[in-house]
């Protein structure tokens, strides 16, 4: 193996031991002993690990669904190596644009699937269709745990303004795609908005404000040219929309069953409220894979109903589950691909 890439699972490997002692240091503060890990159900811990593997093949099939807009067929398992390199950056990189399904285009375009801006049409698709599965699981969750039981007033507060944001940011980007024209002028005063303050601010000083407007306009005519396509095709977006409920439907049961798993006896509408609203702070605090702040809002709503030590023993399982096991499988892909492309140049050069 390369040296550069050896060093690079190293330091996958050395920040999962650092994030492991501090979880271990945390449950002896709280009372909890590590050992209790081991006497946690099985048969719940089973199941999780069950759903996390539908809730990849969801996103996968989600993807492949879009992708047969461009192309007939869809190799398996280059696209999957794609979706968990794409998982590995979605966990590594902050969370100021969408890198993990930019990642996912960008390396099957590689992969040599499909040419590169039908590869990011579909990713970019799918990240309409997956906010519009979510909306419609959060929708769930908010009815059921509004029947079933009573939350307290902070938990609305957290999930109204979170979800309101995100609610929003769907509709602006369904409103860009729908009503191309109209949202050109749109995008174009607020783009020079935001470059004017740039400007002000000193950023981009070798490049003229009129360049910059020039270069994000340019962007958002290919960014309609390569996506409006879709909206012809309803029947190809509501499968994918399907699909990317049951890897939201996957993931949150991931959660759900470690919570059992150590425990814990709360209704099920409670945890998969809890969950939901964890997951919208988590991506509104721009960390990468929405580490920390799941962590720290996770536990603080699990503790309101159960004792913190079992709370901070079932969100640190699931995030070894949700968190680590993807990214260590994409860090393997990630080895292996730049290897591929280390022996293809070599026997370029040999020839």
């Amino acid at each position: 193996m390369n040296s550069k890439y050896r060093n690079y699972v190293k330091r996958v490997l050395l920040t999962f031991i650092i994030w492991l002692s501090i979880l271990v240091i945390i449950f002896n503060f709280t009372g909890l002993e590590v050992s209790l890990i081991l006497e946690g159900s099985f048969f719940y811990i089973s199941l999780a690990l069950i759903a996390l593997l539908i809730s990849i093949l969801a996103h996968l099939v989600s993807w492949m669904i879009l992708l047969k807009f461009f192309i007939d067929k869809t190799p398996f398992f280059p696209l999957f190596k794609s979706i968990m390199i794409g998982f590995l950056a979605e966990r590594i990189l902050p969370r100021l644009a969408p890198t993990g399904e930019l990642t996912m285009g960008y390396i099957a375009h590689k992969k040599g699937v499909v040419d590169l801006d039908s590869s990011i049409a579909s990713v970019i698709a799918q990240l309409f269709t997956w906010s519009l599965a979510f909306i419609s699981l959060s929708v769930i969750a908010l009815l059921w745990v509004f029947l079933s039981n009573s939350v307290e007033y902070y938990v609305w507060v957290l999930f109204s303004v979170t979800f309101g944001i995100f609610l929003f940011l769907v509709i602006l980007l369904s409103y860009v795609i729908a009503y191309t024209e109209k949202a050109k002028g749109l995008f174009k005063i607020l783009i020079s908005f935001g470059i004017g303050i740039a400007k002000k601010l000193n950023f981009f000083e070798n490049v003229s404000e009129k360049r910059l407007i020039q270069k994000a306009m340019n962007f958002f005519n290919s960014f309609d040219k390569s996506v409006t396509p879709y909206l012809s095709d309803k029947k190809r977006l509501m499968s994918s929309i399907g699909f990317m409920f049951i890897h939201h439907i996957s993931t949150a049961a991931i959660f759900i069953f470690v919570v059992m798993a150590v425990g814990i006896r709360v209704h099920l509408s409670l945890i998969l409220f809890f969950f939901i609203v964890s997951r919208l702070i988590g991506w509104f605090s721009f960390m990468p894979g929405e580490l920390g702040a799941f962590e720290v809002v996770s536990v603080i709503l699990l503790s309101s109903l159960a004792p913190l030590s079992l709370s901070l023993l079932a969100v640190g399982i699931y995030r070894l589950i949700q968190y680590w096991i993807p990214l260590f499988i994409g860090s393997l892909f990630v080895v292996d691909y730049e290897i591929d492309k280390l022996s293809k140049k070599t026997k370029v050069t040999k020839t």
